[in-house]
């Protein structure tokens, strides 16, 4: 919605139909794994930078008073479950420090 900038529900609501279908398309599954990791990482880092961004940006729109605690506590709430999520992914060795190239 933040790129395309339509927000229309019936094209999400399409858009997830599709979606559902092609997941049942094997092929197209097939191609979909045949991506390298590290590609469908910086994807997937685009994918959730940009749904951050906009959820700041709507922060910043709507002006947000962080000078009352109750909204302190939610966006920090928020920050801290993102950090936990990062830690317990280095703890189960889902995400490597640094790079090394695997044949």
């Amino acid at each position: 919605m933040a790129i395309t900038r339509v927000y229309s529900t019936w094209v999400i609501g399409g858009a997830a139909i599709f979606a559902i279908l092609l997941s049942c398309v094997g092929k197209l599954a097939a191609a979909i794994q045949i991506i390298p990791l590290p590609v469908m990482g910086g994807v997937s880092l685009l994918l959730y930078g940009v749904i951050g961004a906009s959820g700041i940006r709507v922060l910043i729109e709507s002006k947000v008073d962080y000078n009352k605690a109750q909204n302190l506590i939610l966006y920090l709430s928020d920050f801290d479950h993102r950090r936990e999520r990062r830690e317990s992914a280095y703890r189960r060795g889902r995400i490597e420090k640094g790079w090394r190239w695997r044949p």
